[in-house]
């Protein structure tokens, strides 16, 4: 079973419209191949081979868990994510944690 048809536990997952608005407030689209088929993961960073995770919710152990498994499956760095959601309850090493209000995207 794929990681996209895996059953959904979470109310994390983004919906398109944030997924997307994270893209264009933050990223020079040039620089950033936008991918489909994840949870959490929105897109890859073409310099650096590293994941874009939004969430709509708070970034926990599991969500960090299942960042690292989409990264995987994507052939992306695991231990370099760059993770945009509403709160973090963790912290990881590798892993960039951006609130949505610090970029404008406040509900």
């Amino acid at each position: 079973m794929s990681l996209a048809s895996q059953p959904h536990t979470s109310t994390a997952c983004a919906s398109a419209q944030l997924r997307q608005d994270v893209l264009n407030t933050v990223y020079d689209v040039s620089r950033i191949q936008p991918l489909d088929g994840y949870r959490l993961l929105v897109a890859r960073h073409k310099s650096i081979n590293s994941g874009v995770f939004v969430l709509d919710g708070d970034f926990n152990e599991s969500m960090l868990k299942l960042a690292r498994q989409e990264a995987r499956a994507a052939g992306l760095k695991p231990h370099n994510l760059y993770v945009y959601g509403r709160t973090a309850s963790v912290s990881a090493p590798g892993a960039c944690f951006v609130k949505l209000d610090e970029i404008g995207l406040a509900a």
